[in-house]
C-alpha cells in the first residue's frame, strides 16, 4: 500500500513537472512568433503612374527641410529598412508606385508625425536619389526619387517595413506598354457629336477617347499574367521622352499607342495603324506588330481598315523606339458617324478588346 502511495505521488510530481515545462515552452514561442511575425503588404498601388503634369525634377525648399536620414553605416542588405513608429500596423501602410516620374511613395497613418526626423532609414538605398517626409491629415508621407522604372516587394516585421527593389524583367516574362496620346492641355483632335437622343451637340476629344480605351483595356489586361504598364491614367500630358523611354528602358515586349485619327475628307472611317519602317527588329518587329493589332481591331468593332502606314516626322514615339512599336488610330473622329461611335461607351469596349486579342496574339507568335 505504501509503495503503490509512493509511486502515485511520484506520477503526480512528473506531471506536474512536465505540465510547466510544456506550459513554459508554450509561453516563450508565443512571445518569439509575436515579435518577428512577417506580414506581407501586397497592396501596392502600381498603377498610380502620375499624378500630376510632368514638374522639375529639383528638389524644394520644403523638401530640403524634410529629407530623409539614411544610417549609411548600417549593416548592407538586399533591401532597405523603414522604421515605423511604435504600434503601425499593415492596414497603416500604403504604397503607390509612380513609375512615370520615378516616385515611389509610402503613406504611414500615425500620430508621431515627426517620427522620421529622428528616425534613419537602414540598408539598401541603391536606386534612391533621395528621400523625402510630409506631414498629412493622418500621419506622414516618405516620397522617394529612385533612378528607374521599378517592382517592390514589401514585408511588415518588427515594427519596420522592410522594401526589395527589382527591375520589372526579373519579375515578369510578359510585359507591355500602352500610351495613350495627349492628355491636359493637349486635347489632340475634336468633333462636335451628338452623345444622346433630345441633347445638343457636345466636344469629344481625343484625349479622352484615348484614355478611355486605356482604362477598359487595364481592366482586362489586370486578369492576365502580362504586365501592362501605362505612360497615363489620368488627365495628364508625360512628356514624349518620358514615354518613349518607358518602353525602352523596361525592354517591354511591345508599345501599343493609342490615337484617334482626323480626315481632310470627312466620308472616311476606319482603323490605321502606323509603323516605323525604318527600324528594323528581326523575328517579330513594328510591322507585324501594327498588322496584329489593325487586324483584331477591325474584327472586334467590325470596321474597316484603312491599312498600315509608314510613321511621319511627328511621331517622335515611333521614330525614337528601340522595341517592336505601333500607334493604333482607333477611328476617324472627322466622320461624323464614327465620332457618335466613339463616344460610346460599349464601343470602347470592342476597341478595347480589339487591341486585347492583338496582345494576346502577339505572344501566340513569339
Amino acid at each position: 500500500m505504501i509503495n503503490d502511495n509512493n509511486e502515485m505521488e511520484l506520477l503526480i510530481r512528473r506531471t506536474a513537472r512536465y505540465s510547466i515545462i510544456f506550459l513554459t515552452v508554450a509561453m516563450v514561442a508565443i512571445v518569439y512568433f509575436g515579435m518577428t511575425r512577417v506580414i506581407e503588404i501586397s497592396g501596392i498601388a502600381q498603377d498610380d503612374v502620375n499624378g500630376s503634369e510632368p514638374r522639375d525634377s529639383a528638389t524644394t525648399a520644403y523638401e530640403k527641410q524634410n529629407m530623409l536620414i539614411f544610417d549609411t553605416s548600417s549593416e548592407y542588405t538586399d533591401y532597405l529598412g523603414i522604421p515605423l513608429p511604435e504600434g503601425t500596423n499593415a492596414d497603416d501602410v500604403s504604397i503607390e508606385n509612380h513609375y512615370m516620374d520615378h516616385q515611389l511613395y509610402i503613406r504611414v497613418n500615425c500620430e508621431d508625425t515627426e517620427f522620421y526626423r529622428n528616425n534613419a532609414l537602414t540598408g539598401n538605398r541603391e536606386g534612391i536619389k533621395e528621400g523625402s517626409f510630409e506631414e498629412t491629415e493622418t500621419g506622414v508621407d516618405l516620397k522617394f526619387e529612385v533612378d528607374n522604372v521599378y517592382e517592390y516587394k514589401t514585408v511588415l516585421e518588427n515594427n519596420g517595413l522592410y522594401i526589395s527593389f527589382y527591375s520589372p524583367r526579373e519579375l515578369y516574362d510578359r510585359i507591355i506598354v500602352i500610351d495613350p496620346a495627349c492628355g491636359g492641355n493637349d486635347t489632340g483632335v475634336s468633333n462636335k457629336v451628338v452623345v444622346s437622343e433630345g441633347s445638343g451637340e457636345e466636344s469629344l476629344y481625343e484625349k479622352d477617347v484615348n484614355l478611355r480605351v486605356a482604362r477598359r483595356l487595364k481592366e482586362m489586361l489586370d486578369d492576365t499574367q502580362i504586365k501592362a504598364y501605362y505612360t497615363r491614367m489620368d488627365d495628364v500630358n508625360p512628356s514624349i521622352d518620358s514615354r518613349v523611354e518607358l518602353g525602352n528602358t523596361i525592354r517591354a515586349d511591345a508599345y501599343i499607342r493609342i490615337e484617334v485619327d482626323k480626315k481632310e475628307d470627312s466620308s472616311l472611317y476606319g482603323v490605321t495603324c502606323r509603323y516605323n519602317d525604318e527600324y528594323f527588329i528581326p523575328g517579330f518587329g513594328n510591322v507585324q506588330l501594327a498588322d496584329i493589332i489593325e487586324k483584331d481591331v477591325v474584327t472586334a468593332v467590325k470596321g474597316r481598315a484603312l491599312g498600315l502606314v509608314p510613321y511621319a516626322e511627328e511621331d517622335q514615339t515611333l521614330m525614337r523606339s528601340t522595341i517592336p512599336s505601333c500607334t493604333v488610330m482607333v477611328g476617324c473622329i472627322s466622320n461624323k458617324q464614327e465620332a457618335i461611335l466613339l463616344s460610346r461607351d460599349d464601343y470602347i469596349d470592342k476597341i478595347a478588346q480589339g487591341i486585347f486579342n492583338g496582345i494576346a496574339a502577339i505572344y501566340e507568335q513569339k
